[in-house]
């Protein structure tokens, strides 16, 4: 019975279990809200289930630990760790000589090393990390741009209705308004007659933005225009 009784985990120690469940949900959901609204492959649900994936094989790595097995507990945690890295980097792009992406893929990281944490026990730890990393994204993103205008790279994608089209037009348009195009990227869906072309730019901040853009637009085919920061 004794036996039982400690590995068997009871009503408080499963109670335990669901709050670090929710605590992985919220944090993970809190870093990949941002991610989402910066319009990065890797949003809220795939943080959340990072997040509570991580959790779940922490609790898995304690449980192990209690007796009679006393298994190591760190053996889950460290697979976790070397294995997240393949996760994170299909969130990474690379255009030419610019790389997107990176910073979705240490979210990816560092949310799976909070569910680790949140599993096992830290909470104080696991929160306080939390407000560092939404601090990171948010506040310091904003100041980096400030602090450096020149290095603001963006992407400019332009969707197109038809397969035909040559990128030469919109580069034309790109250079009459003073833009530097550093690489292209084009990708050409034949079932639907579509193509889609994705430009490295640099665009100075006093850019007539709604003249570009209805410029772009006005090139016979084009549906649908986008600019995003390259990250």
């Amino acid at each position: 019975m004794t036996w039982m009784t400690t590995v068997i985990p009871g009503a408080e120690f499963a109670l335990e279990h669901l709050l670090q469940l929710a605590l992985s949900l919220i944090a993970g959901g809190a870093i990949g809200l941002e991610r989402e609204r910066s319009n990065q492959p890797a949003g809220l649900r795939t943080h959340i289930l990072i997040a509570l994936g991580a959790t779940l094989l922490m609790q898995l790595s304690r449980y192990i630990a209690l007796p009679p097995t006393g298994g190591d507990p760190g053996r889950i945690a460290a697979q976790v760790v070397s294995g997240i890295g393949f996760l994170g980097a299909g969130a990474i792009l690379r255009f030419g000589g610019n790389v997107k992406g990176l910073t979705t893929a240490a979210s990816i990281w560092i949310v799976a090393a909070l569910g680790l944490v949140i599993g096992g026990g830290l909470y104080l730890l696991a929160t306080a990390a939390t407000l560092l990393v939404l601090f990171t994204l948010t506040t310091l993103n904003q100041l980096e741009k400030r602090m450096f205008p020149d290095r603001s790279v963006k992407v400019l994608e332009v969707n197109l209705r038809d397969t035909r089209i040559n990128t030469d037009t919109i580069v034309a348009i790109l250079r009459r308004h003073g833009i530097h195009v550093s690489n292209i990227d084009v990708t050409q869906a034949l079932e639907k007659k579509t193509v889609k072309m994705k430009f490295i730019v640099k665009i100075a901040e006093d850019t007539d933005l709604k003249a570009l853009y209805d410029e772009i637009n006005a090139v016979d085919t084009v549906y649908q225009v986008k600019l995003e920061q390259l990250r």
